[in-house]
């Protein structure tokens, strides 16, 4: 089995002009036949990078119970792959933002939560699991709400700057975690904006761990304080790449937070609703969820 590390080459400069290169020339359909094929070749190399290996490693602190190693690891391919579509979709449509919004769908539930937030007289915070396609999802969430912000990861790589310019392209104010985007972020609800991050990559940083799958995992809190202080609702969507290319945007809310004697309580009793939904997420689409990096409390120790 060979290892590459995808990370180091997707953040040298070339790499990074070629993939800019490849999104804009190449035709969605044809992207899709040569991500087809690089799929195959890969598993026919036996080639897996440690992104991979990290969400085999997730998937099995999850699924471990249910599907062999074997069944983890073609989860893990399947969902590197569906990820390289809708990264290419991502790039590809920066020039052309009505041709991606064609092969968006929303669900009855989810047109109906956007209207609800619309009318909102309050700013509101939306929070995705990181699916495969949840730059897909901002972008939508980008065009309905005129003034969003994106509490991004702090101190990005190269790539991750990419993405970066490409979510400002679409119309998201991009600021990555810090004090000050968090008082951006005040002020973006104040003023009946939209809030968005996700809710579940590691942030070691915090205080305390959540129980996540059953397992402590220190995962970001500042949304939920964010709701409390505001009083605002927090609406959790998510985004799915169907089999006819199509994405599917679906969510759940308004969700609105309790108050508790401690500021502990009040985020471990309100994050169980929200990671509930989550679990139920990732459950249903194992193959969708992309998260790449160390999650778990005790990998952190």
């Amino acid at each position: 089995m060979a290892q590459v590390d995808i990370d180091q080459t997707l953040n040298n400069p070339f790499a990074l002009r070629f993939l800019s290169w490849f999104t804009q020339t190449t035709t969605p359909r044809s992207a899709r036949g040569l991500l087809k094929t690089w799929k195959a070749l890969r598993s026919l190399l036996r080639l897996v990078d440690k992104p991979e290996q990290t969400l085999v490693g997730n998937l099995e602190k999850i699924f471990g119970e249910e599907h062999s190693k074997k069944e983890l690891k073609k989860i893990a391919s399947e969902c590197f792959y569906l990820r390289s579509l809708a990264l290419f979709d991502f790039y590809h449509y920066r020039n052309d933002i009505a041709g991606l919004r064609k092969r968006i769908q929303l669900t009855e539930n989810a047109a109906a939560l956007f209207e609800t937030m619309r009318q909102s007289e309050r700013g509101v915070i939306a929070i995705a699991p990181h699916f495969i396609s949840t730059d897909i999802l901002g972008v939508e969430l980008a065009q309905q709400f005129g003034n969003m912000q994106l509490i991004s990861i702090a101190n990005p790589s190269k790539s991750y700057q990419l993405d970066n310019q490409t979510r400002e392209n679409y119309g998201t104010r991009v600021t990555p975690a810090s004090m000050s985007a968090l008082r951006e972020a005040a002020k973006t609800l104040k003023t009946g904006g939209l809030v968005a991050t996700g809710i579940d990559r590691a942030f070691p940083e915090e205080a305390f761990p959540l129980t996540f799958f059953g397992k402590s995992a220190y995962l970001p809190t500042f949304y939920i304080r964010l709701a409390l202080r505001y009083e605002v609702p927090i609406f959790h969507f998510k985004c799915t790449l169907a089999a006819d290319g199509t994405y599917l945007v679906d969510g759940a809310g308004p969700i609105w937070l309790k108050k508790y004697d401690t500021l502990k309580e009040e985020i471990v009793e309100n994050s169980k609703q929200i990671l509930a939904l989550t679990e139920a997420a990732i459950q249903e689409h194992p193959e969708q969820w992309s998260m790449f990096h160390p999650l778990w409390a005790d990998q952190f120790e």
